[in-house]
């Protein structure tokens, strides 16, 4: 499970335990083989050899951004391809006088790409995209700013010299400027490599720049979930139920009568919460119903729908990556949730994908005693996009 996260920081538990959230982390020669995610070659047949839609582009030079019209396609006889996508012609030649091109999320456009992500998702339990920056010699695209995720930084090829400074605690994205304002104070500073990778916990601001080489460089982002969109998301819950949709007092002495029953009304609000919040099977329904890289693409859904009717008994089941079904069994609603999306299952079904979430793999044959009632609850499970099926022996399919 935490394979691609140990290939880039080491020791998992001691990151969780000591870096994630609290310093940054800098791995130089991380990648020697050149096993990264993503290639350079990768990156040009996105950029030149597709119709890379608009809206997954930006172009930007000393953190102005470029206006699209610029690199839009123009549709005619030279042109066959979708509108709203953009010129790779022009858009190189605009890098070639110094822009810094960002494709985000790029982990959209490319399998291998995401599903490093994936495997970040399934070990930080949130949703993870991953952006691909391509920076001319000797230029920068944005300014000194802060971000939102966690970030893990991987050199693909040229240089690039990066200045941290000490984190703020205001979270959000944020820019400052040309010019480190007076209370940000200088952390460290790297020149990253071929194979480097850099950890910039959020809320940490950052400037980079290329040296004497282009730059490509992928940033994996951990979007985490805020202790205030959990709370949200339950009170937005507990006020849908009838009794807060009662008119508030009416009357000559409104104002008076309001704040009268408004701590009754108050407390009950936070005793629904609290109920709400320590139902752990809600809680997860909750925070997993949020869309994200990971529920919106499902890749090899089709080809396991197709596929789901030749499984065998000797087949092994896995939780498909990207995918975080929640099992609710509770007041006679035998169910899965994926996402937004729900599935009425029978107990069986539910107990089953209940192993899976437990163990990685999974037998088909330890679904069930019986050979039949294996295969259904299997099958079901893949039909519904929530397994997959990791391996087939050659046993004649049933």
């Amino acid at each position: 499970m935490d394979d691609e996260l140990e290939i880039c920081v080491g020791d998992v538990k001691e990151f969780f335990i000591e870096i994630l959230g609290r310093k940054h982390l800098h791995r130089p020669d991380n990648f020697p083989d050149g096993q990264f995610p993503v290639s350079v070659a990768d990156v040009d047949e996105l950029v030149t050899g597709r119709p890379l839609p608009l809206s997954s582009v930006v172009l930007s030079r000393e953190n102005s951004v470029i206006d699209q019209s610029l690199y839009r396609a123009e549709p005619g006889p030279s042109y066959p391809g979708p509108a709203d996508c953009i010129d790779p012609v022009k858009v190189v030649r605009l890098v070639e006088s110094g822009a810094t091109l960002v494709v985000r999320p790029a982990s959209l456009h490319l399998p291998r790409l995401r599903a490093f992500c994936n495997s970040f998702e399934r070990s930080f339990g949130h949703g993870v995209d991953a952006d691909l920056f391509i920076t001319p010699p000797d230029s920068r695209g944005f300014e000194i700013h802060a971000d939102a995720a966690e970030s893990f930084v991987i050199q693909l090829t040229g240089t690039k010299d990066w200045e941290l400074f000490e984190p703020v605690r205001s979270w959000q994205h944020r820019s400052f400027g040309a010019a480190p304002p007076g209370d940000l104070t200088p952390a460290a500073r790297y020149r990253m490599r071929p194979g480097d990778l850099l950890y910039v916990p959020r809320g940490m601001p950052h400037l980079a720049r290329s040296t004497d080489y282009a730059s490509v460089h992928v940033t994996v982002s951990v979007n985490t979930i805020c202790w205030s969109d959990l709370l949200g998301m339950l009170a937005k819950t507990a006020l849908a139920l009838p009794e807060f949709q009662a008119p508030i007092p009416m009357g000559a002495e409104l104002a008076g009568a309001t704040a009268e029953q408004l701590p009754g009304v108050l407390a009950r609000l936070s005793s629904l919460i609290g109920n709400l919040g320590s139902n752990k099977a809600f809680v997860d329904q909750v925070v997993r119903s949020r869309e994200n890289i990971g529920n919106a693409l499902r890749p090899g859904l089709l080809a396991n729908l197709i596929g789901a009717d030749t499984v065998n008994p000797a087949s092994s089941l896995r939780i498909r990556p990207g995918v975080w079904p929640v099992v609710r069994t509770a007041d006679n609603d035998v169910s899965i949730h994926v996402g937004p999306n729900r599935f009425p299952v029978s107990e069986q079904v539910a107990a089953a994908c209940s192993l899976l979430l437990d163990r990685d793999i999974v037998g088909v044959g330890e679904l069930s005693g019986a050979r039949a009632t294996a295969l259904s609850i299997a099958r079901t499970l893949i039909r519904c996009g929530i397994a997959e099926s990791h391996r087939k022996d050659a046993e004649a399919p049933c």
